[in-house]
């Protein structure tokens, strides 16, 4: 006869499974770049606003700088159109 100890006793078993989330969401980016930071982790929920990663201001920066830049000097200051708009129909050939 023995007597009834306590004991640790190991019973485990692995199973291969595929979980999936009740919600998601689809992120898009609204304009081009490159990913310098990313501040979330996947399954982590955020706030409505709140920002989800970094893209690299050097690009746009640059198109805003390009748009606002005066024309160079030597080009002429007006454009094509107010050459168009300014023939009469008169002198225009037929169509």
């Amino acid at each position: 006869m023995q007597t009834a100890k306590t004991q640790r006793v190991d019973d485990t078993t692995d199973y291969v499974a595929t979980l999936k989330s009740r919600d998601s969401a689809v992120v898009m980016p609204q304009v081009e770049g490159v990913i310098t930071q990313i501040f979330v982790h996947s399954g982590e929920q955020v706030s409505d606003g709140a920002p989800l990663m970094q893209i690299d201001p050097a690009k746009q920066q640059a198109t805003v700088q390009s748009q606002e830049a005066p024309p160079p000097p030597n080009l002429p200051r007006s454009s094509g159109r107010s050459r168009i708009t300014s023939a009469s129909a008169d002198s225009l050939p037929p169509a």
